[in-house]
C-alpha cells in the first residue's frame, strides 16, 4: 500500500518541479523575463483548443484536478498526465524560440 501511495506521490513532485521550472524561467531578469514570457504566450496561442482549456481550468479558476475531472468526465490521473505534458511542451517551445532568438542576435 505504501509502495502506491509513494509512487503517486512521485508523479506529483515532478508536475511540481516542472512547474517550478516554468516559474523560475519566468522570474529571470527583467528583459530576458520579458522574452520569456512573450515566447510563452506565443507557445499557448500554438496549442490546441482542448489544451488552452486546461490550462485555463487550473491556472485562471484554480480548480482542483478531482473538480476538472468531473466537470469534464475524465479522469483525475488522466489529467494529471495531460498538464504535465502541456507544460513540457510549453517549456520545450519556449527553449526554442529562446534559442532561436539568440541565434538572431
Amino acid at each position: 500500500m505504501h509502495y502506491w501511495r509513494d509512487r503517486q506521490a512521485a508523479k506529483v513532485v515532478v508536475d511540481s518541479e516542472l512547474l517550478d521550472l516554468v516559474e523560475q524561467a519566468m522570474n529571470e531578469t527583467q528583459d530576458h523575463g520579458a522574452d520569456r514570457r512573450y515566447a510563452l504566450m506565443e507557445c499557448i496561442d500554438r496549442l490546441p483548443t482542448q489544451s488552452k482549456r486546461l490550462l485555463h481550468l487550473k491556472y485562471d479558476r484554480g480548480l482542483t484536478f478531482a473538480a476538472m475531472a468531473n466537470l469534464l468526465q475524465r479522469t483525475r490521473d488522466g489529467l494529471k498526465m495531460a498538464l504535465c505534458r502541456i507544460r513540457q511542451s510549453l517549456l520545450e517551445c519556449v527553449e526554442r524560440k529562446l534559442q532561436a532568438a539568440e541565434q538572431i542576435a
